[in-house]
């Protein structure tokens, strides 16, 4: 019987350090971060062939198909060179759970997603956390992305984690009950901005170079990195206000990083919604586009959706702290994109 491996490897929001798991910083500085995986899904169908072709097929978890980006492929026949020794073909489907440029770590979650399905078929099965670091490495020396390692650390392992690399990646995870979790989830919006112009590379680079020659960014960096265990002890206690007034100080500190990480549009709405229960937020990802997180008190979240709505900006619902990679194997024609895949 046919079988297929199916991988799935959630999203991640940042609260704090993101910046720091990117070089120079991160191995200069060490990199320090606090995040949690939500319930939003990259997922990669691997199905072997009978001869070596290799056919490819992107599409989003709403139906629409596009064509992959050519350095995928590549990226792609990498990954199985590297996680399996064989000379057959195969064929891969990838899943986007959003839109591209999101800021909530989608690239990472998805070559972490295709390299769990490949690694089904491994004779020498890598954890999850050593998928994280080849994802890490092949997305940058393959794909050419400037990347931070948190976006394949935080789909390796889901739930909501301090990540500190000091050199190599360790995992703490926050100790949060389901009632913080909940309350988290009631103050805790993403607001959909829009596509980046440019991808989140530009400005990592340029953020790099500025860190690299020192002064008011590498000081942002280093002050932003001093908050992270606040953040994780305000994210630990569900500290709804603390959260809020760590994240507005952290989007100042972060817009010094790079003059592309935020612009007038964004300032604009950033204002507008402070003004209507928006105690603190933060663009995720690199900036310039993707979704704001903010945090509110949970009796203002009817109020900021409204006026989010107003703004043309569109709430993306979500949950915290689901699992991270998890793989199985079906047989063909089983699966769906609604499957509820867990680990075999």
């Amino acid at each position: 019987m046919t079988v297929q491996a199916v991988s799935q490897a959630p999203l991640r929001v940042s609260f704090a350090g993101g910046g720091t798991d990117v070089e120079p910083f991160s191995s200069t500085y060490g990199g320090l971060v606090v995040n949690a995986a939500i319930n939003h899904f990259q997922q990669a169908i691997l199905r072997l062939r009978a001869d070596d072709e290799v056919h490819l097929l992107a599409r989003t978890a709403y139906g629409a198909t596009f064509a992959p980006p050519p350095a995928w492929l590549e990226l792609a026949g990498a990954l199985a060179k590297l996680l399996w020794k064989t000379s057959r073909g195969f064929d891969l489907e990838m899943i986007s759970a959003v839109e591209q440029r999101s800021g909530l770590g989608g690239s990472g979650a998805m070559c972490l997603a295709v390299a769990g399905a490949m690694n089904e078929f491994s004779n020498a099965p890598r954890s999850p956390h050593q998928l994280a670091e080849i994802a890490y490495r092949i997305e940058g020396d393959v794909l050419g992305n400037d990347c931070g390692w948190q976006d394949h650390f935080a789909a390796a392992y889901g739930g909501v984690n301090c990540y500190e690399a000091s050199p190599s990646v360790s995992v703490q995870p926050l100790d949060t009950s389901p009632a913080v979790l909940r309350r988290l989830e009631q103050g805790l919006l993403l607001l959909w901005l829009g596509q980046r112009k440019g991808d989140s590379g530009e400005i990592i680079r340029q953020q790099s170079r500025r860190v690299s020659l020192g002064g008011t960014a590498l000081r942002a960096m280093l002050a932003s990195k001093a908050h992270v265990h606040d953040m994780a002890g305000a994210v630990g206690q569900g500290d709804l206000p603390a959260v809020g007034q760590l994240l507005d100080e952290l989007w100042r500190q972060k817009k010094q990083f790079c003059g592309r990480i935020s612009n007038s549009r964004i300032d604009e709405a950033y204002a507008i919604l402070q003004r209507h229960g928006m105690m603190g937020g933060k663009v995720t990802g690199a900036g310039g586009g993707g979704h704001l997180l903010v945090c509110c008190q949970p009796d203002r979240r009817a109020e900021l959706i409204a006026k989010a709505d107003e703004l043309g900006l569109k709430t993306l619902p979500f949950g915290l702290a689901p699992p991270g990679l998890t793989v199985k194997r079906v047989s063909l024609g089983q699966y769906t994109s609604d499957s509820n895949v867990t680990a075999g």
